[in-house]
C-alpha cells in the first residue's frame, strides 16, 4: 500500500463546502476524490470517478451541484452519491436486477470523520479511530477553533512555507 493512502489524512474544512449542494474535489494519495454537500446538508465523500466506467466526474476544484453526470455515458448521480438515472436503460443491455441496493451508487471514502469542522478521510477502513489517531494533536486543533466564538473559516488562496525538514515532518 502506500503511504497516504492506507492511514487517515486530513482533507478540508467543512467551512470550505458551506451551503447545500456545495462540492470540493482534493486527492488521497493517488485517488482522486470529492466532498458533497447533500440537500439534508450532511457533507459526504465519495471517489472521484463514475462507478460505471470509472470516468472522473467532478472536473473543478470547487462548485455547486445537485447532480453529477458523467462524461462518458451520462450517468447521473446525486450528492448524496445515489445513482439517479442511465441514458437509455432498455438498449443499454444491462441485466436484470441493474441499479438494485444501491450496487451502481458511488463509492463512498472508506473512513470519513470531521473533528471539530476539519475533516479527515481513509481510503483503508480497518484503520484505528479517527480519535486515536489523532491523539495529542485533537488538543491543538482544539485550541485553534477555541481561539473564536464563532468558529474557524478557511479563507480562500493558499501559503506555502519553505522549512528545514522533509515531508515526515
Amino acid at each position: 500500500t502506500h503511504i497516504f493512502e492506507g492511514n487517515w489524512i486530513y482533507l478540508a474544512h467543512e467551512s470550505q463546502i458551506p451551503n447545500v449542494n456545495d462540492f470540493l474535489t482534493t486527492t488521497m494519495g493517488r485517488q482522486p476524490i470529492f466532498i458533497a454537500r447533500n440537500k439534508a446538508g450532511e457533507l459526504n465523500a465519495f471517489l472521484n470517478a463514475c462507478s460505471h466506467r470509472g470516468a472522473m466526474l467532478c472536473r473543478h476544484k470547487t462548485g455547486n451541484r445537485a447532480s453529477y453526470t458523467c462524461p462518458f455515458h451520462g450517468w447521473t448521480f446525486n450528492n448524496s452519491g445515489k445513482l439517479l438515472k442511465v441514458k437509455d436503460p432498455a438498449a443499454a443491455g444491462y441485466p436484470e436486477g441493474f441499479n438494485c441496493e444501491g450496487s451502481h451508487d458511488l463509492t463512498k471514502v472508506a473512513r470519513f470523520e470531521s473533528y471539530r469542522g476539519f475533516l479527515f478521510g481513509s481510503l483503508n477502513p480497518d484503520v484505528k479511530s479517527l480519535a486515536e489517531h489523532l491523539g495529542e494533536s485533537a488538543k491543538i486543533i482544539d485550541m485553534i477553533v477555541d481561539q473564536s466564538a464563532d468558529g474557524l473559516e478557511v479563507l480562500r488562496g493558499s501559503s506555502s512555507y519553505i522549512y528545514e525538514g522533509n515531508w515526515k515532518l
